[in-house]
């Protein structure tokens, strides 16, 4: 018999933006930090795996001295936002700060991270950036259900024939469908808010085959024939997948086709042809 005792506490702190801008009156301006452990996955919370016993993050100056701080206990992802204030909610100097973590595990092994924070004292302004993307090149996760039985049996798109460069969603006595995510250009901040719209078709031209799109911001139904669907505006997500554990794509995106709400043996098909997003972010004035 052999033991192994696990003696690697290393992990990463992943940020959003690592500006943030407490003066803005345009919005409350905060940033996310979030630390995940070398063999981090989604459903780790769930089955008690890897917990961190204690998780201390400060923020110091750039003297070194310490501003802001809070703990976390026996969390599996600790999390925390910071709006560039004092524990009193004073506004902190402008310039530069240092995140500091550290965690202990349940085993004892202790982690040491930082990350160089900077508080801005310009004010920010609403922008919106645009892109479409053919559906085909939309990257693709798998989520946690959550101990929901089956939900991950899916029936995945496959390459449209009616659109090039578009996805088809053909399902059988399952759904067909497809988890994504969208990485964006620059930092993603909790505050930021986007949607997303999908132009497709029914599989067969002329059928009354239907899909539904879902983000954040909710659902919807696509139309008969081909068209446009739309998605409610919605809060990015930056603190779960897909946007953990790298720190991209806070974007989530899902769609499925499947069984008619009337005629129970009757699957509808779906194809995708691409996807828009509209990303609303808050950028430096001028």
């Amino acid at each position: 018999m052999s033991l192994y005792v696990d003696t690697d506490g290393r992990g990463r702190l992943v940020t959003s933006r690592p500006t943030v801008y407490p003066l803005a009156t345009a919005v409350e301006d905060r940033i996310a930090l979030t630390y995940v452990t070398r063999e981090w996955y989604p459903d780790g919370e769930d089955l008690d795996a890897g917990y961190q016993a204690r998780t201390r993050l400060s923020i110091t100056d750039r003297h070194g001295e310490r501003v802001w701080q809070s703990f976390r206990k026996d969390e599996y992802t600790p999390r925390f936002t910071w709006d560039g204030r004092d524990p009193a909610g004073n506004v902190l100097p402008a310039g530069d700060y240092v995140a500091v973590l550290k965690t202990s595990d349940q085993v004892g092994n202790k982690h040491e991270e930082s990350m160089p924070l900077t508080i801005s004292d310009q004010q920010l302004e609403q922008k919106t950036w645009t892109t479409t993307i053919p559906a085909a090149q939309v990257r693709m996760y798998t989520p946690f259900f959550d101990g929901c039985n089956s939900c991950e049996d899916l029936v995945p798109p496959v390459p449209s024939d009616r659109f090039e460069g578009g996805l088809s969603f053909r399902p059988d006595d399952l759904s067909a469908a497809s988890y994504m995510g969208i990485p964006i250009p620059f930092p993603a901040a909790p505050v930021d808010t986007y949607r997303v719209s999908a132009f497709g078709g029914p599989t067969t031209p002329g059928s009354t085959d239907v899909g539904l799109l879902f983000a954040t911001g909710g659902e919807a139904r696509t139309p008969v024939g081909d068209g446009t669907t739309t998605v409610p505006w919605g809060p990015v997500r930056v603190d779960g997948p897909p946007f953990l554990p790298t720190g991209t794509q806070p974007v989530p995106l899902y769609f499925r086709s499947d069984q008619r709400e009337d005629i129970y043996a009757t699957h509808m098909s779906y194809d995708i042809a691409s996807f828009t997003v509209d990303y609303r972010y808050y950028a430096p004035v001028g």
